[in-house]
């Protein structure tokens, strides 16, 4: 609540109901203008007090004013109310007779005593009140003083009480612990005589101190005369004064307002009598923040200080017994295991509360009655039959355990680890027969629940293939949890179809094997599944509408479901489904097992479908080799072949006519050669992200049209009849021109290899919504349905024979999907099955705009040639037979030309040769290409040298670190022709302009 005075309130004239906790909230949050004590602006000044008073006391106040005594209370008294003070807006300010009902007549008088200027006071006072529900026994010290109003007519009642019920028991237990402490009580008696409240009211602007005639008593200060500061000081016990001071001093230091509480000793000016009084008061401050008034009362506590010296004094002999007995109870009642005590012949004479709690049963329901007859056993008869054996043992010196059922009163079975034994005296004779247990249902469902999953683990460990995993783990799960149906389901990639491939059920039962959607389901079924939450139905007509997928569940003969969805990587994996043809409430325990076993499932599915996928990916691995062997060799024996006619015929008639055919076929096979090469380090650059796309606005008719300049040879030679249908209006795309060619061209390279010879390909490309669509087809070989799905796999090889016969490494596919998913787009297969052809899709984004302006035309090579200048130029290769042979070709061309064969005589060499060209390969002992071109970058004789790097290593990478390291231009092995006549025409037009310079 607040702590806050209403803002239509003047803070003068209600700094008595500040503070006060949540009762002093309570008393500003009433609206008091329709209450009998009417509104607290009008409250008089003697009521003011008196509350201001009661919610600054830390001790049970309480206040009654007016005819019909409303109950005013302070925090500290809600305990006392019990129940009735956790909703105080239903007490506060109601008459006391309907606040205290139970016990009006016995108050009655008191209160009326005091009203009529008697004061009351009573310790350990006993009241049987309904503070909780029920009959209770409590023990209250109280004093009530009458309050007058400001004509000086008593209006109400003001007590100061607390409750003392656990010090009386304690007492209790004590006297009977001990004879000796009979006269304790009389000593009570003597020690609770009557102490009446002091009041007092210190003005600390004006000096003013207005004591009551019990606190002038309780400073032992004259009746009559005024009451000064050196009258209090005086009445100080000499020890306690110097620390009563500070006290109440830095209670005015302090900021804010202050609560003051404390016990000392006075020593009266009239008759030395010395009283111990405690007093509390509150310390109230003007608006400006100055301290204002000290308010309070005091206490006579003389009498239970005595008390207390002499319980002190004689409670050495009681402790031996009364903590004895205070650790028992306290062992007893607060442990965390059952406890019960019988006698010797089995009657329960005690059960503590988490006995009677775990069974639901009251203390009345058990005490008294033979153990075996409780309600904890009694529906089994057999097990109340081994209750009563196992206490007969007990009593005869045993100690008993086992594990039995249980039962709930208001019905079900729990288990519990029972410890039946004989507790005995020194002596060594039977005292009682004590049971001691602790509840272990939920650990026996866990083993069970392991024990379970260790079985699915040992079935599904040797399993090969997911069918006998999803087979064993539905089986024994079905019959565990004797259930009509278990379902396995795999998610497809859509996150809405879903395909059961397996499941168990009871005889009579239906299968329920097959494609589903999930908004079959209803949208709760959806809505949890996808969401990653186990869909938990007790009874489906009671829970879902038809169209929240009742009627499926009907359709299937489902009225109790439990389906967990397996989410991974942010989607749904796998469902599996527990079915029950009739009402079922499943328990938390059913719901654990049955997630882990999907996700148990899951796992061993997924384990032998990697096995599965790296025995295949293995297997097209060594097809892959055995294929690039084969391949490979091809073409070096037709090479071969013509090296050695070369030899054989080269001065033999018409052997020129003939070399030149042996030429052009050994340039063929290289060139085959380099391509399969190619394709190889391509497919390498994009598995490792290296290949970086020359992204560009083109037509992607222009693109098709150089795809199918580079695919007609291979189609033609096979006797291929080829059909184009493109768009008459530009197709926009922006692609990487050169690497959507290369796609197009492989895939009509791979229907002309496919397909028998004179077979019919057709080419179209089309515009579909925001998408280019080219699509491929053919009438060859096809391809059949259970290798669509893996035809854009690497290594994956359809139609070996003939890809053997035809050439290709089982990349081309896998390489097409790659380079098209980096475009942003898709490719798809079809065919109808083996011989019926097959059809290829490619799908690219359009762009978002017509193209602004014709795609800007390929710069123009270099100019071939290089005659007219001979250049210098030197050779660096590890390679002796490639060093030689371009120098060879270089030497035909006819420039001067050097060779070595490691960087560090590139070096050398080129300082004293002083070339115009420089030819380095890369990877070279004693010294590499880089090293070697950063040297002689470093030489001023060479300062226009042009140097070339010549080497087998082409991603982006390679080409930054070779013009880091000062070359010109990078080459691929092997270098084309045209690539070589390039190189030598810039030289060449270098060379040429330094001779043109002026010297």
């Amino acid at each position: 609540m607040p702590d806050l005075l209403p803002p239509h309130l003047p803070p003068s004239n209600l700094a008595f109901a500040t503070g006060g906790g949540d009762m002093g909230a309570l008393l500003r949050a009433l609206d008091w203008a329709h209450h009998p004590l009417g509104p607290l602006a009008a409250w008089p000044q003697p009521l003011r007090t008196a509350v201001s008073l009661m919610l600054g006391a830390r001790q049970p106040m309480y206040v009654a004013w007016g005819p019909a005594l409303h109950l005013l209370y302070n925090d500290a008294y809600r305990v006392v109310l019990g129940a009735r003070g956790a909703h105080p807006e239903q007490t506060f300010g109601q008459p006391f007779a309907e606040v205290w009902a139970d016990v009006w007549e016995e108050v009655r008088p008191m209160l009326s005593a005091t009203l009529q200027g008697n004061p009351v006071h009573a310790e350990d006072h006993g009241f049987i009140v309904h503070r909780n529900g029920y009959p209770e026994q409590i023990y209250a010290t109280f004093s009530t003083i009458a309050l007058r109003d400001e004509a000086g007519q008593v209006a109400g009642v003001c007590c100061m009480c607390a409750e003392t019920t656990a010090e009386v028991l304690a007492a209790q237990q004590r006297d009977h612990a001990l004879h000796e402490l009979e006269t304790t009580n009389e000593k009570l008696r003597i020690a609770a005589d009557a102490g009446e409240f002091g009041l007092f009211d210190h003005s600390l602007t004006h000096c003013d101190i207005v004591w009551n005639t019990h606190a002038r008593t309780h400073f032992g200060v004259p009746p009559d005369g005024p009451v000064t500061h050196t009258l209090i000081d005086a009445a100080f016990h000499p020890d306690d004064r110097e620390r009563v001071v500070a006290k109440v001093a830095a209670l005015l230091a302090a900021p804010g307002d202050g609560h003051y509480r404390d016990e000392y000793r006075t020593v009266s000016a009239i008759d030395g009598r010395e009283r111990w009084i405690a007093a509390s008061g509150r310390l109230l401050r003007d608006a400006a923040g100055a301290p204002e008034r000290l308010v309070g009362t005091t206490l006579d506590i003389t009498s239970r200080k005595l008390f207390e010296a002499s319980v002190r004094a004689t409670a050495s002999e009681a402790m031996v017994a009364a903590e004895a007995n205070a650790k028992f109870r306290t062992f007893f009642e607060q442990g965390t295991h059952f406890g019960i005590l019988m006698t010797p012949g089995g009657t329960l004479i005690e059960a503590n509360r988490v006995a009677l709690d775990a069974g639901g049963y009251a203390r009345g329901d058990v005490l008294g009655r033979p153990f075996q007859a409780c309600g904890w056993w009694s529906g089994s008869p057999k097990v109340a039959a081994e209750i009563a054996a196992c206490v007969a043992l007990a009593a005869g010196g045993e100690r008993v355990r086992c594990e039995l059922p249980y039962f709930v009163a208001g019905g079900g079975e729990r288990f519990i680890d029972l410890v039946i034994a004989p507790v005995m005296g020194d002596d060594g004779a039977l005292l009682f027969v004590a049971a001691t247990g602790s509840d272990i249902t939920e650990r026996r469902q866990v083993e069970e629940r392991l024990r379970m999953l260790d079985a699915i683990g040992e079935a599904t460990r040797v399993a090969h293939d997911p069918k006998t995993i999803m087979g064993e783990a539905t089986r024994l799960l079905g019959q565990y949890l004797d259930v009509t149906r278990v379902a396995y389901a795999d998610v497809e990639a859509d996150n809405d179809r879903f395909t059961i491939r397996h499941d168990w059920v009871t005889p009579g039962a239906v299968s329920t094997v097959g494609v589903y959607s999930l908004d079959l389901f209803g949208s709760r079924a959806r809505a949890d599944m996808r969401e990653g939450r186990t869909l938990l139905i007790h009874d489906v007509e009671r829970e879902l509408t038809d169209e929240d997928g009742a009627a499926m569940f009907t359709q299937i003969d489902v009225r109790a479901i439990i389906c967990c969805p397996l989410v991974k990587g942010g989607r749904l994996a796998a469902m599996m489904a527990v079915h029950q043809r009739t009402p079922r409430v499943w328990t938390a325990g059913e719901v654990a097992l049955v997630e882990a076993v999907v996700e148990r499932c899951w796992a061993h599915i997924e384990r032998v479908r990697a096995t599965e996928a790296l025995h295949d990916a293995d297997r097209r691995k060594s097809e892959f080799l055995a294929t690039l062997a084969h391949e490979l060799r091809n073409p070096l024996a037709p090479i071969r072949n013509g090296l050695e006619i070369m030899r054989m015929g080269a001065d033999k008639p018409g052997s020129a006519l003939r070399l030149g055919g042996v030429r052009a076929m050994m340039e063929r096979q290289v060139g085959h050669m380099v391509h399969l090469i190619n394709d190889l380090l391509d497919i390498a650059r994009v598995s490792s992200g290296k290949l970086v796309l020359q992204m560009q606005p083109v037509d992607l008719r222009d693109v098709i049209a150089t795809a199918i300049e580079t695919s007609k040879p291979l189609i033609d030679a096979a006797g291929h009849a080829l059909s184009v249908d493109l768009p008459l209006l530009p197709v926009p795309v922006d692609v990487d021109p050169v690497r959507i060619s290369q796609v197009v061209s492989n895939l009509l390279s791979n229907a002309a290899k496919y397909t028998p010879h004179g077979g019919r390909i057709v080419l179209t490309a089309r515009i579909e919504g925001d998408e280019a669509v080219v699509t491929v087809r053919d009438n060859g070989v096809g391809i059949a349905a259970d290798m669509l799905a893996a035809v854009f796999e690497m290594f994956t090889q359809v139609a070996r024979s003939i890809e053997r016969a035809n050439g290709g490494l089982g990349i081309g596919l896998s390489l097409v999907r790659r380079l098209v998913e980096l475009h942003g787009g898709a490719v798809s297969a079809q065919s109808a099955g083996v011989g019926l052809g097959s059809s290829f899709a490619v799908r690219l984004p359009l762009m978002t705009a017509a193209l602004a302006a014709s795609p800007a035309p390929a710069p123009a090579g270099a100019q071939r040639g290089g005659q007219g200048v001979a250049l210098q130029v030197l050779v660096a290769d590890d390679n002796v037979d490639a060093a030689a042979t371009l120098a060879a070709l270089l030497e035909i061309a006819g420039h001067t030309v050097r060779v070595v064969h490691d960087g560090a005589a590139a070096v050398e060499e080129a300082a004293r040769f002083q070339p115009d060209l420089v030819f380095l390969d890369i990877g070279m002992p004693l010294m590499d290409g880089y090293e070697a071109a950063r040297r002689l970058r470093q030489l001023p004789a060479l300062d226009g040298v042009m140097l070339v790097a010549l080497t087998g290593w082409g991603t982006e990478e390679d080409r930054a670190r070779s013009r880091a390291a000062g070359f010109d231009r990078h080459l691929l092995k092997p270098a084309l022709p045209d690539d070589v006549e390039a190189v030598l025409a810039a030289a060449t037009a270098v060379a040429a302009a330094a001779a043109r310079a002026p010297a």
